[in-house]
């Protein structure tokens, strides 16, 4: 039997179940269905619904709008600016962040009622044209006494020298969220914002620079804050202006709550701040640095191997769009590892050296890395990269960063350029270079992989130093990924409906290049490595397509190998599985395929 607490459907007082309980329990039923997020019944209009069922529910909801953190939404689309004043005093909601919505002249005004009403604001979200803004913080000189979340962001990113104005004060601020819009005086706002927990500056342009020992000299009184980012747009302060931020060294700074720091910017400005903090409870650094000749990183070395959180034996260096360094408790995509840093350069050589630097000025943190993960990440390996143009002594000195590993994973499209790295020179085995090596895991098989890692295997072993080659299927994020880059989506498309576009991008995220080799022969294991390499990592409809179509395409119409292995092929099931059993079928049916391969010579056995 449902009960009508509301009791709009009774008659008679005395048959409302909802007319009869006490105050104290309706107010109990109206506080346990609100809901502390930006479309709660007690945020929007609704709760204007439950004062209009009597005067008593009324007066009790007025009475009780703080326990039941009443307030009024400012939006696109909101009420009519006289509505408020109609409305009880409740603390204003002002929120423009819709990127879809147009901002009307209407709505602009009811931005300019809401933000001269400072004392009853209590969060202000406003994403607008950077015209709009420059009219709107003139209104903001007043301390907002209630306010506790600002965000502000103008809708392009061109240099908008928008500025709070000097006047503005909140002191019950928690979440300040800044982009584009420098802060005045020097950052003197955070002298009056002790109650911070979240502190965002981003897109920092030349106009609204500070240095680091002012920015600390504020955060130590910021005991509460827990999420710390600042961001420049531009590489500043110049090379010529870092030797200012080299002064003397202060005692740290403690930030004892302080769990997410992420920072862009130079590699100076990185250093000075890092030294004159202390955080002990930090759980992520993410770094975003801009590209330079030399790298020198003593102060974030000896930040990084103090905090506790950063201690992890996994270590990612993924090159492509940019070079990045990650460290975790266990494989990831890069999003969300506890150590992330990012340089911004293209060239692949300029990534592979920047690593190298970056990884030996951090060795001492390094050292307990025991896994370590070499990857591409970019849409394919350029034929110059893979041609020796990089100097193998830099992938030399970036392996040498890493003396604790026993296990190097090393993706398909680097692993030529890793083995030059690894040969045995003149002198024998360099005894700095990976001591602690036990196992090489290759995306590449069979003969493929003991040409490039063979001998490097058979001379640690005569060195007593014995390495295992292991191919692998688990390079997370390649065949995949490259796979879904192209447009297929592993559990919605069907080997009938793949194209051969599509299995010609995975190929090329993993270095193949089809305009160079349109028809090759399928007996041939070093050329025919790619395609089964793409079959391994990823055994998906169209990769299986496409590795059909090349065999179905040879030369040799009597080869009876590739009669056997289009034969079994034609047996993966991809058009008749359906949901997620679908994907193990089409594994299943791969690896039957690969076994057949190798049997008959197309392609030769695993190591």
């Amino acid at each position: 039997m449902s009960v009508d607490l509301l009791g709009l459907q009774a008659l008679d007082h005395s048959e409302r179940p909802g007319y009869n309980l006490n105050d104290d329990i309706l107010i109990d039923i109206f506080n346990y269905y609100r809901l502390d997020d930006e479309n709660a019944w007690n945020i929007k209009l609704g709760w204007c619904k439950l004062s209009h069922v009597c005067r008593r529910w009324r007066q009790l909801v007025h009475s009780s709008a703080f326990r039941l953190g009443l307030q009024i939404l400012c939006t696109n689309g909101s009420p009519a600016l006289d509505t408020l004043d109609h409305l009880p005093s409740l603390p204003l909601f002002v929120d423009y962040r819709d990127t879809i919505a147009t901002i009307t002249q209407q709505d602009e005004l009811a931005i300019r009622y809401a933000l001269l009403l400072w004392d009853r604001v209590r969060r202000i979200d406003l994403h607008l044209p950077p015209s709009i803004f420059h009219r709107l913080l003139t209104l903001m000189g007043e301390p907002f006494s209630m306010l506790e979340h600002l965000s502000l962001s103008p809708t392009t990113k061109e240099d908008t020298n928008l500025v709070l104005p000097k006047s503005f004060l909140a002191p019950n601020l928690r979440h300040l969220m800044l982009h584009a819009i420098d802060l005045p005086n020097r950052l003197q706002l955070l002298f009056s914002t002790v109650s911070l927990v979240t502190l965002v500056l981003t897109d920092i342009q030349a106009s609204g620079y500070f240095p680091p020992r002012p920015l600390v000299a504020h955060l130590s009184s910021l005991h509460q804050l827990e999420e710390l980012t600042i961001e420049f747009s531009i590489p500043i302060p110049r090379p010529s202006a870092e030797r200012e931020l080299l002064g003397k060294r202060l005692t740290p700074v403690p930030l004892p709550n302080l769990k997410h720091l992420r920072f862009q910017g130079v590699s100076a400005y990185l250093e000075c701040l890092v030294a004159q903090i202390r955080a002990p409870l930090l759980e992520r650094l993410d770094i975003m640095l801009f590209n330079q000749i030399a790298w020198v990183l003593p102060h974030l070395s000896h930040f990084i191997n103090t905090t506790e959180a950063f201690k992890l034996p996994i270590a990612t260096v993924s090159f492509g769009n940019e070079v990045t360094m990650i460290t975790d408790r266990h494989i990831t995509q890069q999003h969300g590892a506890p150590f992330t840093l990012r340089v911004m350069c293209k060239e692949l050589d300029w990534q592979i050296d920047c690593a190298a630097q970056i990884c030996c000025a951090l060795m001492t943190p390094l050292s307990g890395v025991q896994e370590l993960r070499l990857d591409f990440d970019g849409a394919r390996m350029l034929t110059r990269w893979q041609n020796g143009e990089i100097d193998s002594t830099t992938w030399h000195e970036l392996l040498r960063s890493f003396i604790g590993v026993n296990k190097l994973c090393i993706c398909a499209a680097l692993s030529e350029e890793v083995s030059r790295a690894l040969q045995v020179g003149e002198d024998g085995l360099d005894p700095g270079l990976l001591p602690g090596l036990q196992e090489i895991v290759t995306e590449l098989y069979g003969k493929r992989a003991d040409d490039l890692f063979g001998w490097f295997v058979d001379a640690r072993r005569l060195a007593d130093r014995p390495v295992r080659l292991m191919p692998s299927d688990t390079m997370e994020g390649s065949g995949h990924d490259a796979m879904e880059g192209s447009g297929y989506d592993a559990m919605e498309g069907s080997g009938n409906d793949a194209t051969e576009g599509s299995g010609y991008d995975a190929l090329e995220s993993i270095g193949y290049d089809a305009m160079e080799d349109n028809r090759y022969n399928a007996t041939e294991a070093d050329h025919v490595d790619a395609l089964i390499n793409a079959l391994r990592r990823s055994p998906h409809g169209n990769v299986a397509h496409l590795l059909k179509w090349k065999i179905n395409n040879q030369e040799d119409p009597d080869n009876q190998a590739v009669h056997g292995a289009t034969a079994i092929l034609d047996d993966i099931p991809v058009g008749k599985a359906v949901g997620t059993s679908k994907h193990f079928a089409v594994r299943a049916a791969a690896q039957s395929a690969l076994v057949f391969l190798e049997q008959n010579g197309i392609l030769y056995p695993r190591g």
